[in-house]
Formats: C-alpha cells, structure tokens, sequence
C-alpha cells in the first residue's frame, strides 16, 4: 500500500473532519475499518475485559446496519498516523494507547496554555481527542452525552488535562 510520508497537523485536522463525516461507532481498538461481526469478534477476543453483553449487542445492531465504521479515540489519531483513511498502512510503532502517545509527544503543556494550534492532541485520563481550532474538539468516545463514535465538541465540555503534540506529525512553531 502506497503510504502518505509526511504528515501534518493540518493535514490531522482534514483526516478528523473526514471521518466525521463517516457513520461510527466507538470500537474499543477500533482504527476505523468498517464494523463487520469478524471485527467485533477480533477486539472481543484481543479485549475480553472490555466488551460486556450490552457493548457487544449494540456493536453488533451497528454493523448489521452496515457502512459503519469503529473508531476508539486513540484508533482515529493512529489512522491519520499510518497514513489516512485512503492510504491506511498498519505500523506496530504507531499503535499506541492514549497514555502512550501522551509519553512520546515531544512538546506537551498543561490545558490552561493550550496554543491556538489546530491539530494538537488533548488528553484526559486514557482519553485523548483532536483540537481543530476556535475551542473545537474531534474524538471519538462511547460518551451517550456526545454519542458513540467520532463527533465533535468543544472544548469546554470536557476536563481536558494537557494538549500535546502528536509523534509522527509535524507542526508549526509552537
């Protein structure tokens, strides 16, 4: 697969709006490849501890209304990562948690001095999302309040802890 060399922040905040535009649903693992029962069975056995008969039921009435696609929050960082919706390219080095690409992020503040800077990482307790600009955030979250999948929201609505900078992106001077 032809693989994209060089990625950019902006280029993180264009991947993110994209797959908004995408039905999702928030797959524990997910790197965003469309819910099938052969993917649900894949992270159920990869993570047994996570999926309880509730998550496993609606994953399941997800995918048998087709062309969804399952997205965790760290899975919609990793896609752009291993190269995009388009050019997807699996790299075990990027496979990273929410507290692992908050370890290898090369410049990180706390949130009361988050730049202006479209496509730095957020990050709070295991979860991180997208800052796209003007206090708008895209992640992906099992949250009922937000929904089950990629959305966006701002911000404010949640307890954000740090902002970082995502390995394997390049940014402008911050």
């Amino acid at each position: 697969m032809r693989r994209l060399t060089r990625r950019t922040a902006a280029g993180l905040v264009d991947h993110a709006r994209e797959c908004l535009k995408l039905k999702t649903a928030y797959l524990w693992g997910g790197l965003g490849f469309l819910l099938t029962d052969r993917v649900i069975d894949e992270k159920i056995a990869q993570y047994p501890e996570i999926f309880d008969v509730a998550t496993i039921s609606r994953l399941r009435a997800c995918a048998a209304s087709g062309d969804i696609y399952g997205f965790d929050c760290s899975g919609l960082i990793k896609r752009y990562m291993m190269g995009g919706l388009k050019y997807y390219d699996y790299d075990a080095s990027l496979d990273m948690n929410a507290n692992r690409l908050l370890e290898k992020a090369e410049v990180k503040g706390d949130i009361s001095s988050l730049p202006e800077v479209p496509g730095l990482c957020l990050y709070m307790e295991t979860h991180v999302g997208i800052y796209v600009g003007e206090g708008g955030v895209i992640e992906s979250t099992p949250n009922p309040a937000f929904g089950f999948g990629v959305c966006e929201t701002h911000l404010s609505d949640r307890e954000w802890q740090m902002w970082f900078t995502c390995p394997a992106v390049k940014y402008p001077m911050i």
